[in-house]
């Protein structure tokens, strides 16, 4: 007799990679991840890189080329409430933690998500490995 699975997939994960449990690719069965990895993307994903949905996207990389003073720190922080408040608005912002450390952005976004009760951190480190080369 064929084992029962008490889980259902949610989402693919990213990057793509093969896995059999679930068929040609590893899926994500944990809401709290599936939010987690779209908020990822969400940050990451330049305005214009979607073709049919050209204003999502915080676009944290193009802060990377700018002066490092107060205002950027203002500007990265508005997009990162103003695309989640659009995209991802069953999650509330609790704290951003934005720093320029050299050529390295740090962020450290703290989050809630009320339909779920849970609070959860998205830290990122954004670079371009490019810069000096």
């Amino acid at each position: 007799m064929a084992k029962t699975r008490n889980y259902r997939s949610i989402a693919v994960k990213l990057p793509l990679a093969y896995d059999n449990q679930f068929g040609p690719y590893l899926m994500i069965t944990d809401p709290k991840l599936v939010i987690k990895q779209n908020f990822k993307n969400l940050m990451l994903t330049n305005p214009g890189e979607r073709v049919m949905n050209s204003d999502f996207g915080a676009g944290l990389t193009r802060f990377l080329f700018e002066n490092k003073t107060s205002d950027v720190i203002a500007d990265i922080n508005a997009a990162i409430y103003t695309q989640t408040a659009k995209y991802l608005s069953f999650v509330q912002i609790l704290d951003v933690r934005s720093n320029f450390i050299g050529n390295l952005l740090k962020l450290e976004i703290q989050y809630f998500i009320p339909d779920l009760g849970v609070v959860d951190k998205l830290d990122l480190n954004i670079e371009d490995e490019n810069i000096g080369t």
